[in-house]
């Protein structure tokens, strides 16, 4: 048994100042297909214990999407927290050409105190959305909230 996650990238809603709108809903199997121990402890140190996660233990914003509200009420999970994209646009990743039986392929990877992560192709997804609507609404106004069951 596992860790799965659940959320939403955000987007600030300018017509109702201080609300938040649930854009894209990230736990649907078509965007992470896969759990990511590693990118779960590197953010908010699920999992496992990492002290230099970016966004540790936040708990869930006060004004929190209701997409958000209703997805944590069905769920009852754990570990809520959030980060914004300014904060993951900071992340220093590293290339990394690897060779599989399909060729050469290209990983993003950071490296921070011995501890690795590699960027795999859902959390690559939902970073390209949030830097997307980011160049539309700023990047304080991006973000993840997720939580963990």
């Amino acid at each position: 048994m596992g860790t799965d996650i659940y959320g939403w990238i955000e987007i600030h809603d300018y017509l109702y100042p201080g609300n938040w709108a649930g854009v894209v809903k990230v736990d649907s199997p078509l965007i992470l297909n896969n759990r990511n121990k590693q990118m779960y402890t590197f953010l908010f140190s699920v999992d496992f214990i990492y002290e230099n996660a970016l966004a540790k233990n936040r708990g869930m914003p006060e004004n929190v999407s209701s997409e958000f509200k209703a997805t944590q009420n069905e769920l009852a999970g754990h570990s809520v927290s959030w980060i914004e994209w300014e904060e993951l646009s900071g992340i220093k990743w590293q290339e990394r050409a690897s060779r599989n039986f399909e060729g050469t392929q290209t990983k993003y990877i950071v490296v921070d105190n011995d501890f690795e992560v590699i960027l795999t192709g859902g959390w690559e997804l939902i970073f390209d959305l949030m830097r997307t609507l980011s160049t539309f609404h700023g990047s304080k106004n991006v973000r993840l909230v997720v939580g963990f069951l």
